[in-house]
């Protein structure tokens, strides 16, 4: 496999100082997790303090950065303009968010309601989008903003709407669960039929019943068809995107067994090692 892969791993409010000495003492990089929810989401002054305490927490670390942006309830295309508006001003809180910590990349939710049927929901959806995402992309140069499958049953949403919007910095954040638990396509057909627009991925395994988040090479997605697949891509970043650490050092060890390299873009020196912040850090 020619990919080179970059590996992160979810950072939340809490324990945030493990993971992050994990993250640095496996060569990993972060997705930060602290804002999709709790206090900072609603308490501005809470969003300020764990901002900065992130930041400084994360000041001299050579640790590639992405962000998980905020996506319960969000509905850029709603008929009603205060919900809109609402969830417009939170993906624009997020964006900046992760400007100020300096993240490459921030993962939305796209959102989209396979069930409903209706014509005009699907073509109404695509307009408020690409009316928003034009928009924030003008706005906030320097980060690329990824889109993440769930519900979805296949990827013609995603292809319709990055056809409206033509920009390098926008693509979609795969996420080979869901694609396993929600679609009628496995991850690797998710792969091929999205491949020029991916930019970022989730993985983690399920048994396609429901999305579990359980250890890679537990449940039933076809891994060697889903590492083979990043073929088509010169370089990938990838979020094990589990709750626990001893999750993530299995499916690290079981990525391993299967030829793939585990190194983030950057080696840390002994001086970066004396800078981490304390926490158990497994290794």
């Amino acid at each position: 496999m020619a990919t080179e892969l970059s590996f992160f791993i979810p950072v939340g409010a809490q324990h945030r100082a493990e993971r992050i000495a994990f993250a640095c003492k496996n060569e990993l990089g972060i997705e930060i997790t602290a804002f999709i929810g709790g206090q900072a989401l609603n308490d501005v002054e809470a969003r300020a303090q764990l901002e900065s305490e992130i930041e400084a927490e994360l000041s001299g670390l050579p640790l590639s950065k992405t962000m998980h942006g905020a996506f319960i309830d969000l509905a850029l295309h709603s008929e009603d303009r205060r919900i809109a508006a609402l969830s417009q001003s939170r993906i624009e809180a997020d964006i900046l968010t992760a400007l100020k910590i300096g993240c490459e990349k921030i993962v939305f939710h796209l959102g989209f309601n396979p069930m409903v049927r209706v014509g005009r929901y699907r073509k109404e959806f695509l307009r408020a989008h690409a009316e928003f995402w034009h928009y924030a992309l003008a706005s906030y140069p320097g980060i690329s903003l990824c889109l993440e499958n769930q519900w979805e049953e296949d990827w013609g949403i995603f292809s319709e709407l990055f056809d409206l919007v033509q920009d390098d910095r926008f693509g979609m954040c795969l996420d080979v669960a869901h694609a396993h638990a929600h679609s009628h396509f496995s991850p690797d057909a998710w792969m091929r039929g999205m491949s020029a627009s991916v930019l970022h991925m989730h993985w983690n395994d399920n048994r396609g019943d429901r999305d579990s988040h359980q250890a890679i090479g537990v449940g039933t997605i076809d891994w060697p068809a889903v590492i083979a697949g990043c073929g088509a891509w010169k370089e990938m970043s990838v979020t094990l995107e589990m709750r626990e650490l001893s999750t993530i050092e299995k499916s690290l060890c079981f990525l391993a067994r299967q030829g793939v390299p585990i190194r983030q873009k950057r080696a840390l020196s002994e001086d970066d090692l004396s800078a981490l912040p304390a926490g158990e850090g497994l290794s």
